[in-house]
C-alpha cells in the first residue's frame, strides 16, 4: 500500500483525492469531503512536528487540526488567497494590518510552555557556527559579524518573557478562511516575542522592490512591534538578526554570497536609526 493510502486509511477518508500543490517536505491532498490532508515526505512531520501543538493551541487564529498521523495532517480547507497574495496585488499596508492583527489576537492568550518545542538560542547556533568563505564579500562579511554580536546578545538575554511562537510567520503563511484570516505551518520554537513577526519584514517573496526600500521597511516594522508589544529598535534588531540566521541556514555551513545581502545591510542600517 503506498503512503497515500494509507494516510487515508488511517484518517478512515473515502473517495478519490484531489492533489493540490507539492513543498519541499509535504504533498498536500483536498479530500472527497472537502478537507486537506497533508503528507509528508519522509516518515515525520519533520521541522513542523512541534508547530502542529502550537497550531491546536490557537483555535481562533489558526487553521484547524482534525487528526494527525507520524507523518501526515488532517485539517480544515482554508479557500481564500494568502496574505502574500494580498500584498503583491498591491494591498501592502492592508496585508501587513492583517498580518500584525492575527499575530497580536494569537498571542492574547497566554499558552502553557511545551517541553516540545525548541528555545530560540538552539535554532541560531547554526548562524553561530558559520563559516564565512575565504570568497565572502567584504561587505557581507562584515554585516555577518555585526549581525553575529547582534543575535548573540538577543538570544542571550532574559528569557521571563520568553514564549511560544508560530515561529515562521509571515504572509504566505496564512490563508483567509470563512471566519478570517488563520495561520498555517507552524515551525514552533520558544523564544523572544520579537522572534515572532522578524521574517515577515523580509516576505513576502515576490516583492523585493519594496523589501529594500528603508521607508517603507520602518513603517512596517513599526506596526509590527505595536502588534508584538515591543519597541520598533528592538523589532528592527530581530529582523536584522533573522535576515542573517536564514543566510546561514541556506550556507549551510559555509557562507559565499547571498541574494539577501543588500537587505541585511539594509535592516542593520536601519538598527542604528
Amino acid at each position: 500500500m503506498d503512503r497515500l493510502k494509507q494516510a487515508m486509511k488511517a484518517f478512515e477518508l473515502d473517495g478519490l483525492p484531489e492533489k493540490l500543490t507539492e513543498t519541499a517536505i509535504a504533498s498536500l491532498w483536498k479530500t472527497h469531503d472537502g478537507r486537506v490532508l497533508k503528507l509528508y515526505h519522509g516518515d515525520t512531520m519533520e521541522s513542523e512536528a512541534s508547530g502542529v501543538l502550537l497550531l491546536q493551541s490557537w483555535p481562533e487564529t489558526a487553521v484547524q487540526i482534525v487528526a494527525t498521523i507520524p507523518n501526515a495532517i488532517l485539517m480544515e480547507h482554508l479557500p481564500g488567497n494568502t496574505l502574500g497574495d494580498l500584498f503583491r496585488s498591491g494591498f501592502r499596508d492592508e496585508a501587513d494590518r492583517h498580518l500584525s492583527h492575527l499575530a497580536l489576537r494569537a498571542h492574547a492568550t497566554a499558552l502553557p510552555v511545551q517541553d516540545t518545542l525548541p528555545t530560540l538560542d538552539l535554532w541560531f547556533e547554526a548562524f553561530f557556527n558559520l563559516t564565512l568563505h575565504a570568497d565572502c564579500p567584504k561587505a557581507l562579511r562584515h554585516n555577518m559579524e555585526r549581525a553575529t554580536r547582534l543575535a548573540q546578545t538577543l538570544v542571550s538575554g532574559p528569557q521571563s518573557d520568553w514564549r511560544p511562537l508560530h515561529g515562521d510567520l509571515h504572509h504566505d503563511n496564512v490563508l483567509e478562511g470563512a471566519d478570517g484570516y488563520r495561520a498555517i505551518d507552524a515551525k514552533g520554537v520558544f523564544g523572544a516575542r520579537g522572534y515572532e513577526l522578524a521574517n515577515a519584514v523580509r516576505n513576502p517573496k515576490g516583492a523585493e522592490g519594496h523589501l529594500l526600500n528603508a521607508e517603507f521597511q520602518t513603517h512596517r516594522i513599526t506596526q509590527f512591534a505595536n502588534a508584538m508589544g515591543i519597541t520598533a529598535t528592538e523589532q528592527t534588531q530581530w529582523a536584522a538578526a533573522k535576515c542573517a540566521l536564514s543566510i546561514a541556514w541556506r550556507a549551510k555551513g559555509l557562507l559565499k554570497a547571498d541574494k539577501e545581502a543588500d537587505l541585511l545591510d539594509l535592516l542593520l542600517s536601519l538598527t542604528e536609526r
